[in-house]
């Protein structure tokens, strides 16, 4: 019901995911990525960034999340908002680029790179109610707050590899409920990704944001779209950790970046012990060789 340079309609989902597909792709193109080439539908030839809102069929409705398919995006009513939608847009990234398993730890680096996205287009793009204070996800859609990027405790999720809260392994039978714990543990990575850009002391290590006091956070968005090009598939957060602190590394003289921040990065890596096997999901023993 409404195309690029199309009119509003009044219909608050359309119009509210037309900004917002706009900021995320305005926020993409700040790091050097066409987000409707690398993610866009073929629409009569033309690649287009396609979405519908307001998603109900029987049994759901109305339809109490949101997603990416492969090729668009679905809203379910009151979901249209700016953090859901950079979040469901950048599955999209993911899977033109690392195509991170979605299970497990790779999994929830996959929840968390999302996350983290989603948060910086709500943060580039104010709305009423909005403050740079608030790291909540998805608090002003129909679903309220659901992960919180400065305190993933608050929602009952881990902020470090060692927590109790990390979600146990497959003696667990929750863990299968969320491939994983999915969208439990990618407060490990949320966590990290938060001191990187705001800083803060946080187990034992004092981090300097690398964005300053801005609230646009180019510098993390740019660092993310490296490490989002740069992780294998099955990648866990010791492979995070050590992408981190590479893809900074590399960045080093463009965009702003500056040896210091890579020394912060690997802080904030050390900080929530991205290193360490999480201590509710041992790694198994290896294979007898009797």
């Amino acid at each position: 019901v409404r195309s690029e340079g199309g009119a509003a309609t009044g219909i608050a989902d359309v119009d509210d995911v037309y900004t917002f597909v706009g900021a995320t792709s305005d926020l993409y193109q700040s790091i050097g990525v066409d987000l409707t080439a690398m993610i866009g539908k073929d629409v009569g030839g033309t690649p287009k960034i396609a979405s519908t809102v307001r998603l109900c069929y029987t049994g759901s409705c109305p339809y109490a999340n949101a997603f990416w398919n492969g090729t668009e995006m679905y809203y379910g009513a009151g979901l249209t908002v700016g953090d859901v939608t950079g979040h469901e847009l950048t599955h999209g990234v993911t899977d033109r680029t690392s195509e991170l398993l979605y299970w497990g730890q790779s999994g929830a680096i996959n929840e968390s790179i999302s996350d983290i996205m989603g948060e910086i287009v709500d943060h580039r793009t104010a709305t009423p109610g909005d403050s740079p204070t608030n790291w909540q996800l998805a608090e002003e859609s129909s679903l309220g707050s659901i992960r919180n990027l400065q305190d993933p405790t608050i929602n009952g999720d881990p902020d470090r590899t060692q927590s109790t809260l990390y979600v146990k392994d497959l003696g667990n039978g929750l863990f299968y409920n969320d491939n994983g714990g999915v969208h439990s543990n990618s407060g490990v990575s949320n966590k990290t990704a938060y001191l990187i850009m705001k800083g803060g002391t946080f187990n034992g290590q004092t981090v300097t944001g690398i964005d300053g006091a801005g609230d646009t956070f180019p510098k993390t968005a740019r660092l993310y779209q490296l490490v989002n090009e740069s992780m294998s598939s099955g990648a866990d957060f010791a492979d995070l950790g050590n992408v981190l602190v590479q893809s900074c590394n590399s960045l080093v003289g463009t965009f702003g970046f500056v040896a210091a921040d890579c020394t912060n990065v690997a802080k904030a890596a050390l900080a929530t012990e991205l290193a360490q096997t999480p201590a509710n999901a041992p790694q198994p023993a290896d294979a007898s060789t009797a």
